[in-house]
């Protein structure tokens, strides 16, 4: 939880987060960022957190109660780059034309390509990987289930499920194997598969 940061007033009263607490807080969670790539999330103390930040205990305690904390803090983060990649999106052009849509999967891979890497590689980091998976399936269902009836709901909780974990799954993949195809080519089958099946895929392919 973070504890009361320092703001400043701007123009009219309205206050707007101290730019050296921006700069803490994004030191802070980059450096959890780097510290996930080697090693397990309950092995990582407060101390190393906040040396490979460049800051003390006492600066680190006044943003954050642990590096729990932070990972949630990291969550968020991440949905919030989902959600950035699909905002501005209207439902009914998705529906007639889903390319873009689906390209824009390639601009949240590529916001953090390095940490996406790591996350979904190393099998340290599988907790890592679920909460992530969780979390855009969260998001992917505010979304979308407003755009659905009632009696529609459980298919699209189904549709989702399956979607989420099947692409995240392949981008794994695809990382494992050394990222040997363009990444929008990856996502151009990803898209094929989830919209045509695997018949659809055999057909271009054929």
């Amino acid at each position: 939880m973070v504890r009361g940061a320092v703001q400043k007033k701007e123009a009219g009263g309205a206050r707007r987060p101290d730019r050296r607490v921006i700069r803490t807080k994004t030191a802070i969670r980059e450096a959890l960022k780097t510290l996930l790539t080697q090693k397990r999330m309950e092995e990582i103390t407060v101390t190393e957190l906040a040396c490979l930040a460049g800051v003390n205990r006492k600066t680190f305690y006044n943003y954050y109660s642990g590096v729990y904390s932070v990972m949630d803090e990291i969550e968020d983060e991440i949905a919030g780059n989902f959600r950035k990649a699909f905002e501005n999106v209207n439902f009914q052009t998705v529906i007639r034309n889903p390319d873009e849509a689906f390209h824009r999967l390639d601009v949240w891979i590529m916001s953090d390509e390095k940490f996406y890497e790591k996350v979904m590689t190393l099998e340290s980091q599988y907790s890592l990987r679920q909460k992530i998976m969780d979390s855009l399936k969260e998001t992917m269902w505010k979304s979308l289930s407003p755009h659905f009836r009632d009696d529609q709901q459980l298919a699209l909780e189904v549709a989702i499920e399956y979607g989420i974990s099947g692409i995240l799954e392949v981008y794994r993949k695809w990382f494992l194997c050394g990222k040997k195809t363009d990444l929008a080519t990856i996502t151009d089958d990803i898209r094929m598969v989830t919209l045509d099946g695997i018949l659809g895929l055999a057909k271009e392919y054929r």
